[in-house]
């Protein structure tokens, strides 16, 4: 290494082809230089850009100190660290040497970084960016050509349509989220080809509104080619011109201008979609729309990723390389050096972390369900592979604690990658009641007294009486009834006296003849009602209390005063109102259980799935049984098969699955609550994360 202690003068001097601005950011001076061969740009501190601008001419070490300290009293430079430093300003080439074996030395750094760069390509298959062209000239025949989008009335035109559209859009939200359900299995349905030519165009105009924009402030956009971004074809452009903008309204509107022309297009695309009812066209504006949105949202526009969103917040926010400096903030929180913290950088580290992870695993995740229909998991499960030897690969060849470091995490994160793919036992949690498969229900026909009733726990054979009850409002018109059939019937023979004498009395006759049938069939349909009054056992069993919940309490209308089951030895007599439930009857020892299955677990239960029954009463009765029925069942369908148990769902579709128990529980019950749960095959971490991925943005129609 030619920099040393006994470094003499004139061996390094300042290149003077570095373009240079000055900025200012949050209050202190900061000068950008710009390295014109590879357009990489460097962002200097007062300290570091005067020291920088001492390296011309005749100077010495000493000299270098004096004139720092003489600038910046009190702060004194040591020899030591201006070594340091120049060490680090001949890395990056902002100095070069006069000395000789100069061209082996860059050339060898030349080639390590070179190699730095074949390693981070290959490390990050996502993002495959191929050599590019200098397409400036075209790029600023374009931009002579539409100078108007520059104009502030164009601009302002541009955001009001996108704003009409938003609120056009929000009040129709129900019909085009309906819609994009058709585009949900794009993949199986053959339209991936659209996807990936509407992904492509899209991308053209985006980096097409940042080049514009950067030529039309008087930039150039050095390098345009193509790449590969998660397997879709895109097009990059190369603005770091922008960095040299004094201005950062200038910087921060080239980065904004790939998003203005995403919002433009899906804008428009909405109108296509809306004034278009069906077809080809119809369907690329939905597909335009969607891709616009979503790269908007989740990539370009977000600032957690290293996208145009993440450069507009580091200059709004006058951070330049925010994420380098949250780094370092973490960095120094974990050291235990929380002096003058910059918590802003702290919690932005934080939350840029998290997304970064959420939006790597919605990929895989993505990759892995697409082709685990063609049996290639193993492809996604390399490819992560892939990833972390690649970013281990970098981190050796630094050869710093850094790197060490970046080797643990990858090691630990090989062996999440493991975890994520070992399969663990699964099961679905759901709400059941337990009840008897032959049961029926014994409801008060009419309101009366009981008489004559049977009590809890008798037995029963099919046919014999449970209880009888006296309405004595019927017993009232039953009389009424009695006595005016009977008046009827000696009308009746009056009448058929007299038209013996007088014929013209025949009509009468008919009359109260109608009249005496009328009265009879009143009668027999309320001899049917007192028939009915009288309870018979439609099956031989048990009689069994109500469930707990059913009608128990009080009359409609009457005192808050509680009161025992109908056919309890409290209430001997007892008067019932009508439909109120008296008991059930069991028919034999067989049990059921009725489980409430949520629509997102219906793909996963099947009819013969084992299912172990836990009874909330005694949490020591477990029983084993399996799905003999699935069903699709209203409210008051689902009330009837579960007595009544279930409250009303009104939060989203059910489905009620039949399990046939394989024991009897060890209490006779008739009904009881529980928990049933559903053994499931063996899922994996992995595959659980895409079921819910799946469920969270699934667009229903």
């Amino acid at each position: 290494m030619i920099i040393g202690p006994n470094l003499s003068q004139n061996q390094l001097v300042r290149r003077q082809d570095l373009d240079v601005v000055q900025h200012c950011v949050r209050g202190e001076t900061r000068w950008t230089l710009r390295e014109p061969w590879s357009s990489a740009t460097f962002q200097l501190n007062e300290h570091e850009f005067f020291i920088l601008s001492q390296l011309e001419g005749d100077w010495s070490a000493e000299t270098v100190c004096q004139a720092f300290e003489q600038r910046f009293a009190p702060l004194q430079l040591s020899a030591r660290k201006l070594f340091h430093y120049l060490h680090v300003l001949h890395r990056e080439g902002l100095v070069v040497a006069q000395h000789a074996g100069q061209g082996e030395i860059l050339h060898q750094r030349n080639c390590e970084k070179r190699n730095r760069q074949w390693w981070a390509a290959l490390a990050n298959p996502l993002v495959m960016r191929m050599p590019g062209i200098d397409l400036s000239r075209h790029l600023q025949l374009l931009t002579n050509s539409i100078r108007f989008v520059g104009t502030r009335s164009f601009v302002l035109s541009m955001a009001t349509f996108v704003l009409v559209t938003l609120l056009t859009a929000s009040l129709f939200r129900h019909e085009w989220i309906a819609e994009l359900s058709t585009l949900a299995n794009v993949w199986s349905s053959g339209n991936w080809l659209l996807l990936l030519a509407v992904i492509g165009g899209t991308k053209v105009l985006h980096e097409l509104g940042h080049a514009v924009t950067l030529h039309l402030y008087g930039g150039r956009c050095r390098e345009t080619g193509a790449l590969l971004l998660v397997f879709a074809p895109c097009l990059y452009c190369d603005v770091s011109d922008a960095w040299m903008f004094a201005n950062k309204w200038r910087r921060i509107a080239v980065s904004l201008a790939g998003i203005g022309v995403d919002l433009v297009l899906a804008s428009a695309a909405f109108w296509i979609w809306w004034t278009i009812p069906g077809g080809p066209v119809h369907q690329v504006a939905l597909t335009v729309m969607l891709v616009c949105t979503v790269n908007t949202l989740l990539l370009n526009g977000n600032p957690f990723m290293r996208y145009d969103g993440y450069y507009v917040l580091s200059d709004w926010a006058e951070r330049p390389n925010l994420a380098h400096h949250a780094r370092q903030q973490w960095g120094r929180l974990f050291a235990a050096r929380v002096e003058s913290l910059d918590y802003f950088s702290l919690g932005y580290g934080l939350l840029s972390f998290v997304y970064r992870l959420f939006i790597f695993a919605a990929i895989f995740i993505g990759l892995y369900r697409y082709l685990s229909s063609f049996r290639l998991e193993v492809f996604v499960v390399g490819l992560a592979l892939w990833m972390v030897v690649g970013t281990m690969a970098l981190s050796f060849f630094k050869r710093t604690e850094k790197g060490r470091g970046s080797i643990v995490a990858g090691v630990a994160f090989l062996l999440l990658v493991a975890m994520f793919f070992v399969p663990l036992p699964s099961s679905v949690d759901a709400t059941a009641v337990v009840q008897a498969e032959r049961f029926v229900t014994i409801l008060a026909p009419e309101s009366g007294w009981m008489k004559e009733g049977q009590r809890y726990g008798d037995v029963i054979a099919k046919g014999n009486p449970i209880v009888r009850v006296d309405n004595p409002q019927l017993n009232k018109e039953l009389a009424v009834l009695a006595g005016q059939c009977h008046r009827q019937k000696e009308i009746i023979a009056t009448l058929m006296d007299e038209a013996v004498q007088r014929p013209s009395a025949a009509f009468g006759l008919a009359l109260a003849k109608t009249r005496d049938a009328d009265l009879t069939e009143q009668w027999r349909l309320k001899q049917e009602e007192l028939r009915r009054l009288i309870i018979v056992a439609p099956l031989s069993g048990e009689i069994l209390p109500p469930m707990s919940g059913e009608p128990e309490d009080v009359h409609r209308g009457t005192s808050n005063r509680v009161r025992s089951f109908p056919l309890s030895a409290q209430r001997n007599v007892g008067y019932v109102e009508r439909g109120e439930v008296i008991g059930r009857i069991a028919g034999d020892g067989i049990m059921q259980a009725i489980v409430l299955v949520a629509e997102r677990d219906r793909s996963r239960i099947h009819v013969g799935m084992p299912v172990d029954i836990r009874i909330r009463a005694d949490a020591r009765q477990s029983l084993l049984g399996h799905v003999v029925e699935i069903s699709d069942l209203s409210t008051d369908q689902l009330q009837q098969a579960s007595l009544g148990h279930f409250p009303n769902r009104r939060d989203g579709r059910y489905y009620v699955a039949r399990v046939a128990l394989r024991e009897a529980a060890v209490t006779p019950i008739l009904y009881g609550t529980a928990r049933a749960r559903f053994r499931l095959p063996a899922q994996s971490c992995g595959a659980r994360i895409a079921r819910w991925c799946r469920e969270l943005f699934y667009f229903g129609g």
